[in-house]
This record gives C-alpha cells, sequence and structure tokens, in this order.
C-alpha cells in the first residue's frame, strides 16, 4: 500500500505543475476487455491459454488539456482460462482450466495528452501508465480468499503501460469525453517465474505471456 500511496503522491504533484492550467474534474463509469494470453511449444506441437474477461471500471479525475489523473476501483469477476492446440499426436485439444476467481482493486494513473483543436471540438492522443493494487482474490464459487496461496502478495498487483485517443464534447460548462485506451501489462516476477516453468517443463520452448487491455471510457466532467 505504500507503493501505491507513493504513486497517489506522484500524480499529484504532477497536477501541481504549471501545466495544470484549465482544470476539469470528473467521473467515469464503464467496463473494459481484459485479455490474458499464454503460449508455448513442444516437439512442434503448441498448447495456448487464453482468458478473457470484461471488469467493472468506475473512478474519478483531475486535470488540464495535457494531463489527466485518475483515482479509482476495479472489479473482475469470473476469471477463467481457456485452452487449446494440439497434443503430443498432433490432435488438436481445448477446454476450460483453473477454477473461476473474483479480484478487486484500487487504481491511480496518470496520462499525457496533446489536445489538438477541430472547431471547438477537442481531439487528444493520450499516454501514460496505471497501477493497480490489488485489494482482494477470491474462489468464485466457494468464496475463499486466494491472497494467502501467494508468497509475494506484491505480485498480484499490476503495472499497464497505456495509450490511445480521447475527444471532449462541450455542453455549456459540462464536458463529456469518450476515449479508448490499450493497454500493455509489465511482466512481474510470477509471471516470469510461469514464463520460465513453460521452457523448463519437458522441454517446452518459445513460451510467450502477454496481458493486453481495451479500456472503453466515456467521462463526464466540468472546468473550474
Amino acid at each position: 500500500m505504500k507503493r501505491f500511496s507513493l504513486v497517489v503522491l506522484l500524480l499529484v504533484l504532477v497536477a501541481a505543475s504549471p501545466f495544470a492550467a484549465d482544470i476539469g474534474v470528473g467521473g467515469s463509469v464503464g467496463f473494459f476487455t481484459e485479455l490474458f494470453s499464454a503460449s508455448d511449444y513442444y516437439t512442434g506441437n503448441s498448447e495456448t491459454l487464453t482468458s478473457n474477461s470484461t471488469p467493472l471500471d468506475a473512478y474519478v479525475f483531475a486535470g488540464s488539456k495535457y494531463l489527466e489523473l485518475r483515482v479509482g476501483y476495479l472489479k473482475i469477476s469470473n476469471i477463467v482460462g481457456d485452452y487449446s492446440g494440439e497434443n503430443d499426436f498432433g490432435h488438436p485439444q481445448s477446454g476450460t482450466t483453473g477454477d473461476p476467481e473474483n479480484a478487486s482493486f484500487v487504481s491511480a494513473a496518470g496520462f499525457f495528452k496533446i489536445p489538438i483543436d477541430f472547431g471547438g471540438v477537442f481531439l487528444f492522443p493520450m499516454i501514460g501508465a496505471e497501477y493497480d493494487y490489488n485489494l482482494t482474490l477470491t474462489d468464485a464459487v466457494t468464496g475463499a480468499n486466494l491472497r494467502g496461496s501467494f508468497s509475494n502478495l506484491f505480485d498480484l498487483n499490476q503495472f499497464w503501460i497505456k495509450g490511445g485517443v480521447g475527444a471532449e464534447i462541450k455542453f455549456g460548462g459540462v464536458f463529456v469525453r469518450p476515449e479508448v485506451l490499450y493497454g500493455i501489462k509489465i511482466l512481474n516476477q510470477t509471471d516470469s517465474n510461469n514464463l520460465s516453468s513453460f521452457e523448463e517443463n519437458g522441454g517446452y520452448s518459445n513460451g510467450m505471456l502477454n496481458f493486453d487491455e481495451l479500456d472503453l471510457d466515456v467521462e463526464v466532467g466540468a472546468h473550474f
């Protein structure tokens, strides 16, 4: 939690910079799609594990034309993986692996924006980072706490690099901002260990581990 507090403090310091003019504040409640995929290869055959979920994303924000800072809450339900590929005999195989899980996070994010004025409608490419601090991880069926099964709870947190584009449309003193962001998660130590196990387990090689995210947000706020 200390690391998360440090991230929030840094975002506040950035917001207090000379770039933070024409401040706007507001909030957003929406959904995003998160895709996890892992692939490995064994004697010419391949296996792929994927997990696709649509979590709930709610946050408040403050920022200027050039900066946007967010603090929010994420809820991910029924995380479960599907696998597909070929077995050692070259026959197709598929199924479901793992038990469904629920997870929640508190998040902090900061983005740099480049506003382009199109006659009162601003279009802005944006790039930044998001840090998600894990609050809960439970079995979706029994409700059992699963955080204790991790030797390093820090690896339950997530760090994302995100970029995309948004637009600001004004209605009097209120504005609406639709935004589309694509994110890539930076692998932590547990992820790296899992990737290494692909290659060490029975001769697997060329393992890949990816976490991708597509955010579709509609912000509503007002300028000071």
